[in-house]
């Protein structure tokens, strides 16, 4: 008995036929709206990790503009929206851990220095 249902399935199955399928057309008005739905270009994300008491201050290389100042304490998290390369400051390069583009790094510099980051 159940050799014929899946005997008879397979033949109910081979014997059907394919169609295409259909993409309804979208309007100029859809299309539109569906272009400006999209994501703008997202500044560089740039986070700053202290692992000890360290003073930052992180200035926009291109114009100085002062972006964070804050002294951090062990633990303290900072993330900033940057565009371009930005000048870093600090008292504590041993304290500091960066990420950007989902790369980590510390400064080579232990103690007070400055640092670029592109």
């Amino acid at each position: 008995m159940k050799q014929i249902i899946i005997l008879a399935a397979f033949v109910i199955l081979a014997g059907c036929t394919t169609t295409d399928h259909v993409q309804p057309q979208m309007t100029q008005e859809e299309e539109n709206s569906i272009s400006s739905a999209q994501p703008e270009k997202v500044d560089d994300l740039l986070i700053i990790r202290a692992t000890g008491n360290v003073y930052v201050l992180v200035k926009e290389k291109a114009t100085s503009e002062e972006l964070y100042r804050n002294t951090m304490a062990e633990g303290e998290i900072a993330s900033l929206r940057i565009e371009g390369a930005v000048d870093v400051l600090f008292t504590a390069g041993e304290h500091l851990i960066f990420e950007r583009n989902d790369e980590r790094f510390r400064p080579r510099a232990k103690g007070t220095a400055k640092v670029t980051i592109d």
